[in-house]
């Protein structure tokens, strides 16, 4: 489920963190953890463990290179793009 309003400003003690994690549930999770609607980062993963794949939008969009390989450009803008590398 979503969570509240301002959850974000509840502090859980370690024993409270201790019993979400035994539940299998993350304890870190924020109220944008939210992608269409429905809650994720939901789920417990240890730290030891590998980078989960990323759930949120902005993380989504830090994940896709922002440099396109020349073989995939636009061949109209090929042109402009090795006239601007040569020097004057």
């Amino acid at each position: 489920m979503l969570l509240p309003p301002s959850f974000d400003l509840v502090v859980l003690g370690k024993k409270e963190r201790a019993a979400v994690v035994a539940c299998g549930k993350n304890p870190d999770r924020k109220e944008a953890d939210v992608l269409n609607g429905l809650p994720v980062n939901t789920e417990y993963v240890p730290e030891n463990k590998a980078a989960p794949a990323p759930s949120a939008p902005e993380q989504l969009a830090s994940a896709t290179p922002s440099v396109i390989p020349e073989a995939q450009m636009d061949p109209s803008l090929q042109g402009d793009a090795q006239a601007e590398s040569v020097p004057a």
